[in-house]
């Protein structure tokens, strides 16, 4: 949503900031000027009020609609809900036994994003009306009736206890409150002396901002996984050991809903309620339409439907399906500047932005705080009716609306056969070859990608690295031949190399090594996996 902005004379200023100044009494209202590029919501969080008595206090039509110098009234002592400060090791799901809440209450009230908090932030604790400390922990395969008719009561009376849950959308592990006439085996939450029935006291005027779905530094550590092919739970093990907080799944529409309306989730429900287990933060990467949805019924390839809406309708559903989960964000499709990925249309970047558009509007629409990816495009030097230079590509995008309609720039910057820092003309492995080009450097497309986001006033935005790495494979596959003047040594130092340059280099936030586990050596995925490989140890022992 675009935020209205106003000018204010200085005089008018100072007479809001002169307004405030008197206040004095605990329970009196303080006041806020709207800073540009809050939202109601942040201001809620850092003053410790909920977001509905911030609302009424100030009579707001809707949470979405405030602008820059707004000034606002902080409500306090708003009764009714406790506060709770994050200590570290705690999760949602700890905090919500706790304090005898849904965990689903407790994300929806705080807007939470893909159930990331930290230590020291504060949490409005949402009540429970009639809750008196019954709680169950929803268990796989339960649905909302049967488990009202396991304690006895009525749907209408385990709604009401749960007033901010949707039915639909329980998943083993949710916290569930049960009404007071609950009968059966159920667990008791006993608060711990911690909370406090008023909230802390907030900044009068400014505040220090908060982290959203990246880590307290700005950058975050990811990997694609094999997810299909692997165990879900040892798959999360594994990067949690390596002290990585994202894990990247590529979501293949195509196999997933083979005929229309038929949506297989539950190869994404096991992976995500592995990653919940983990705290481990969720990208999905949507590709591959279904033959139903496409007139040439999947004829040459992986390509996007007919009909653009379709996409953003399935990625929509999947936002409403694991919003406030570990879903926390979506890169919409993928290398789409190549025919080999867009067969069924002509490969043209203001196409794909109408897909993204939709994508965008559909997801922010089912769940704000999923952050929405334009795909990565692959580096490629030529433009012809196969491939779009990818600079060029992002040109365009830009051109059709992609400042708008992205929350980061999706890139793949690879490297071929040269370190992440090497250019044009350096000495290689590989004897001088995949050395002429921008497209064969890792730094050099990076910097290429930024350099158009600043040309079109949007160096606000950070570019999302969702694939890079270097294979090693002394028996490569065609079109990957670098990959045998390369050994497990240089993808180690390469690999650490890349990410400490992406840390510091202030317009990356997460950056995911593509890949863990595609260990089948029989195909070119196979000589860019890490595990049980040197890059493995490397990355894990690197300081974060």
């Amino acid at each position: 949503m675009r935020k209205f902005t106003i000018l204010l004379t200085g005089m008018l200023l100072a007479g809001f900031l002169f307004l405030a100044a008197p206040i004095a009494r605990a329970d009196a209202p303080a006041y806020h000027v709207v800073a540009p590029g809050e939202t109601l919501w942040s201001i809620s969080v850092r003053y410790g009020v909920t977001l509905d008595a911030l609302v009424r206090a100030n009579g707001l039509v809707s949470s979405n609609w405030i602008y820059a110098g707004q000034l606002l009234v902080i409500p306090r002592n708003v009764r009714g809900n406790q506060y709770h400060t994050v200590r570290l090791g705690e999760t949602v799901w700890s905090i919500s036994n706790e304090h005898g809440v849904s965990a689903w209450a407790l994300v929806q009230q705080n807007r939470i994003v893909s159930n990331l908090i930290y230590v020291g932030q504060t949490l409005v604790i949402p009540p429970a009306p009639g809750f008196p400390g019954k709680i169950y922990t929803v268990q796989p395969g339960d649905w909302f009736y049967a488990i009202a008719r396991r304690f006895g009561v009525s749907v209408d009376a385990l709604q009401a206890a749960n007033p901010n849950l949707d039915p639909r959308t329980l998943y083993p592990g949710m916290v569930l409150n049960l009404p007071e006439t609950a009968t059966g085996n159920v667990a008791t939450a006993t608060p711990r002396p911690n909370s406090s029935a008023t909230p802390p006291a907030g900044p009068n005027i400014t505040s220090t901002p908060r982290p959203t779905s990246t880590p307290i530094d700005g950058f975050g550590y990811g990997v694609q996984l094999n997810w299909t092919n692997q165990d879900n739970d040892q798959e999360m093990a594994w990067i949690a050991g390596m002290g990585f907080g994202w894990a990247k799944i590529q979501i293949r529409w195509c196999d997933l809903e083979q005929s229309p309306g038929a949506v297989d989730y539950v190869q994404i429900d096991r992976i995500v309620n592995a990653a919940a287990a983990k705290g481990i933060h969720l990208m999905f990467s949507i590709v591959c339409a279904p033959n139903w949805s496409r007139g040439d019924g999947g004829q040459g390839g992986s390509g996007p439907p007919d009909d653009l809406q379709k996409a953003a309708d399935f990625s929509s559903q999947l936002a409403a399906r694991y919003c406030g989960r570990t879903l926390g964000a979506v890169e919409v499709w993928n290398e789409q500047n190549l025919l080999s990925e867009w067969h069924g249309k002509a490969l043209s970047a203001a196409t794909y932005m109408d897909m993204l558009r939709r994508s965008y509007t559909g997801i922010k629409a089912r769940c704000p705080s999923i952050q929405v990816l334009s795909g990565g495009p692959t580096p490629t030097g030529i433009t012809n009716s196969t491939a779009i230079d990818d600079v060029s590509y992002l040109r365009q995008m830009y051109a059709s609306g992609l400042k708008q309609y992205s929350d980061a720039v999706g890139a793949h910057p690879s490297g071929f056969c040269n370190s992440p820092s090497a250019a044009e003309g350096t000495s290689n492995p590989c004897g001088g070859q995949f050395n002429n080009h921008r497209s064969f450097f890792f730094k050099r497309t990076l910097e290429a990608y930024r350099a158009v986001m600043q040309e079109n006033g949007d160096s606000g935005k950070r570019i999302r690295v969702t694939e890079f790495g270097w294979g090693v494979d002394p028996s490569p596959k065609p079109g990957y031949e670098y990959t045998k003047f390369l050994t497990e040594d240089l993808q180690s130092a390469w690999e650490v190399e890349a990410f400490q340059s992406m840390k510091t280099s202030g317009y990356v936030d997460v950056a995911f090594l593509w890949n863990l586990d595609f260990t089948d050596m029989t195909s070119e995925t196979g000589a860019f996996h890490i595990l049980n490989r040197r890059a493995y140890t490397s990355l894990a022992g690197m300081v974060k």
